[in-house]
């Protein structure tokens, strides 16, 4: 009787021991700044860490593509949007000029590159947000694989030789 209220005592220490988990050096997303154990990492930094997992690597390279591929037209277009307004608002002050002098002043329009810097920027937005779920997803890769090392269970079942208590690690 004595080994049995013994053996029920180990099992029920043993059901609840489901073992630990290294949560490791996750990246975390803070006020749209990403840390590492609390420090602020750089781009370079990011790179250098989730190119070092084979996994998030993958998901890194596509998100850097899209990058890229998002910042042309968006650069483009910033920069026609830029010299639309500049230019329209060099036009009104020649034409102020042009007035306050008694000489008559040709209205000019620089809507056309504000609008097509515009169409531009809008093209660039979706690469940018596919962008953007990729680095995630990619650091979610390399959170994952950095939790699921060093698991030990502690259990009571049948082994080689009956039944018992194993554990593994």
């Amino acid at each position: 009787m004595k080994k049995l209220f013994f053996f029920t005592m180990i099992f029920a220490f043993v059901s609840s021991f489901s073992g630990f988990s290294q949560t490791g050096n996750q990246i975390e997303l803070k006020k749209k700044r990403y840390y590492q154990n609390d420090k602020k990492l750089t781009s370079k930094d990011i790179k250098s860490i989730l190119l070092s997992d084979p996994e998030s690597a993958v998901e890194y390279q596509i998100a850097k593509k899209n990058s890229t591929i998002a910042a042309v037209p968006m650069l483009a277009g910033a920069g026609l949007c830029l010299y639309g307004s500049f230019a329209s608002l060099k036009s009104s002050i020649d034409q102020t000029n042009a007035i306050n002098n008694g000489e008559y002043y040709e209205e000019k329009s620089y809507l056309a590159p504000v609008a097509i810097g515009a169409g531009l920027v809008l093209v660039g937005l979706p690469f940018a947000i596919v962008s953007n779920k990729h680095l995630k997803k990619s650091i979610d890769i390399y959170n994952k694989n950095q939790t699921t090392g060093n698991i030990q269970k502690l259990e009571f079942g049948f082994t080689q030789n009956g039944v018992g208590i194993v554990y593994r690690f």
